[in-house]
């Protein structure tokens, strides 16, 4: 009878249950603060790509040709970028009927909280040719 009534108070006992409810939810708050970090910086990388893109492709239809040429154009779109570190990032040119496209890539990686994923980022941007 002893052991009946202890098991009874024992689970009737609500100390500690904050402490187990917080050890079950903080995990997942925090996984979800890190992806939402992470997201938001992936974001940025993205529209970083596509200003730095949108740059070269301007100045290259500039016709500049001390400035930006089709050999130089991974170089000036490389120092244009302005955001997070991207692996094998490179820009190239073509010669299109819209004036000048110009292709942009570059590898992400993204840490959601758990492990590291690779994205690729791409962007393109085109401006006709303009004589300065």
């Amino acid at each position: 009878m002893k052991g009946r009534a202890m098991m009874s108070r024992f689970w009737r006992d609500c100390r500690g249950s904050g402490a187990v409810e917080f050890a079950l939810v903080a995990p997942v708050v925090i996984l979800m603060i890190f992806a939402g970090i992470g997201g938001g910086v992936l974001a940025y990388a993205t529209v970083s790509l596509q200003r730095a893109t949108e740059v070269a492709a301007r100045c290259m239809s500039m016709d500049r040709a001390d400035l930006c040429t089709a050999a130089n154009i991974a170089t000036y779109g490389t120092a244009a970028y302005g955001g997070p570190s991207l692996s094998s990032m490179t820009f190239t040119a073509a010669k299109v009927a819209c004036g000048y496209r110009i292709s942009g890539s570059g590898t992400f990686s993204l840490f959601p909280g758990l492990s590291f994923f690779s994205v690729n980022l791409h962007a393109n941007a085109c401006y006709p040719g303009i004589r300065v």
